[in-house]
């Protein structure tokens, strides 16, 4: 329990951070009114050196609170993985048996937004999110811990 509320604290913040872009100014009097429903986050941005297209609407975290937590708990300066092991590192596929990867630390694993019948999982620089059982990859946080 004590997990999923620091989870959905993590998730909070994150959302707030993209919520004040959305602020726009009613009626040109200059006073501030935020539009109500979910932050938009342009498909443009590039999260790390994700391609353009990629995004952190799955995992529930974005690349800077991931940066962020990954600072705090001195996970950061990882070995990266080999490009051609990290090719084969697709959303939607299983992770690839040959792909060494470990836990997070525990201290950023329990601030990381918690998700049923799935774990985290860090593969050289990049934060992967996987289901349990059949170790799919649902989606990737790239260059966390560079």
């Amino acid at each position: 329990m004590k997990r999923a509320v620091l989870g959905m604290a993590v998730l909070g913040l994150g959302v707030a951070a993209f919520g004040s872009a959305s602020a726009q100014t009613a009626a040109g009097n200059g006073q501030a009114s935020t539009i109500p429903g979910p932050a938009r986050v342009e498909p443009a941005q590039v999260i790390g050196n994700a391609p353009p297209s990629a995004s952190t609407e799955q995992a529930g975290i974005s690349f800077e609170a991931a940066r962020a937590l990954a600072e705090a708990s001195g996970a950061t300066g990882q070995a990266a993985v080999p490009a051609h092991q990290r090719r084969r590192i697709v959303r939607g596929r299983p992770l690839p048996t040959d792909v060494q990867f470990q836990r997070p630390p525990a201290e950023m694993l329990l601030k990381l937004p918690v998700h049923r019948g799935f774990e985290w999982r860090v593969v050289g620089w990049d934060l992967v999110l996987i289901k349990q059982i059949s170790t799919v990859v649902n989606d990737i946080v790239f260059d966390v811990f560079k």
